[in-house]
């Protein structure tokens, strides 16, 4: 009895020191807040409204934000 009880006093102080000396590290935090983006982009207008499909018309939107850069919209 005096054994198993040694054993899992033992177990629980390894365990303990397995946890205390884990350390975490975190990433640094992507997010700047400094940073101001851009305003929304609004869609006022899509044509054909009703049905395009895909890879063969040709869908025209029009609206207000939009930047020149197609990689930013």
């Amino acid at each position: 009895m005096k054994d198993k009880i040694r054993a899992l006093g033992a177990l629980l102080v390894l365990a303990t020191f397995v946890m205390v000396g884990c350390k975490t590290d975190t990433p640094p935090s992507i997010w700047n807040p400094e940073f101001e983006g851009k305003p929304d982009p609004a869609i006022s207008s899509i044509e054909p409204p009703d049905v395009a499909f895909a890879g063969i018309g040709e869908i025209t939107i029009t609206g207000q934000n939009f930047s020149p850069n197609s990689e930013e919209n």
